[in-house]
């Protein structure tokens, strides 16, 4: 049962790991004798049915996680003029709502540090609001679940305000063996006003 999780998550030891608390209880892995060909035969052909074994097997958090990030992908913000204070305070929300929650299990932290002007780390240029920074270790950089979860996040931070913008930055960390992964909040310019005028 364990080797045929692993090939569920697409041979990611880690992102295995990670959860194994939540498929322990899931899928009770004591039985360790189960084979694929057990558990396709156990699938039943009605709808309702399929439902209600999905429920069964799968952990509240995961049904939950899978909630999250389909109302990532989706939220609607209103996209309005937003002030600084109001935009930092909504990315600062997204963030906390979706990270670890609705993916993004790879990244070192499930809060990211924040860097405000005048800082020690970065020089910012005039439009420049804030730093959002996180890690992850180079060796995942290239799972899929932290790309797409990446994406996803970029996507609903940019739908918040027509005033700012979300730019993904990946930058190696020379003294660690991490790459930060930034989201720089950027006040438009009147060009990227006109852009975005462009692209409706």
């Amino acid at each position: 049962m364990i080797d045929i999780l692993k090939k569920l998550f697409h041979g990611d030891e880690k992102y295995f790991k990670h959860h194994n608390s939540i498929l322990d209880e899931n899928y009770h892995l004591q039985n360790r004798n189960y084979q694929r060909k057990k558990i396709i035969k156990i699938i039943p052909s009605n709808k309702s049915q399929q439902k209600e074994l999905f429920l069964s097997l799968n952990h509240e958090n995961f049904i939950y996680g899978q909630l999250l990030r389909a109302t990532m992908r989706h939220e609607k913000h209103g996209y309005e003029n937003l002030s600084e204070k109001e935009m930092i305070k909504k990315t600062t929300e997204v963030l906390e709502k979706y990270t670890w929650k609705a993916g993004g299990y790879f990244l070192n932290s499930k809060l990211w540090k924040q860097f405000e002007k005048n800082n020690d780390d970065y020089e910012f240029e005039d439009n420049t609001v804030m730093v959002f920074k996180n890690s992850i270790n180079k060796v995942d950089i290239d799972n899929d679940e932290t790309n797409d979860f990446l994406v996803l996040l970029l996507n609903n931070l940019n739908r918040i305000s027509c005033s700012h913008k979300i730019i993904l930055n990946k930058i190696p960390d020379s003294r660690e063996n991490n790459i930060d992964i930034e989201l720089w909040l950027i006040k438009k310019t009147d060009n990227d006003s006109e852009d975005d005028s462009l692209e409706n």
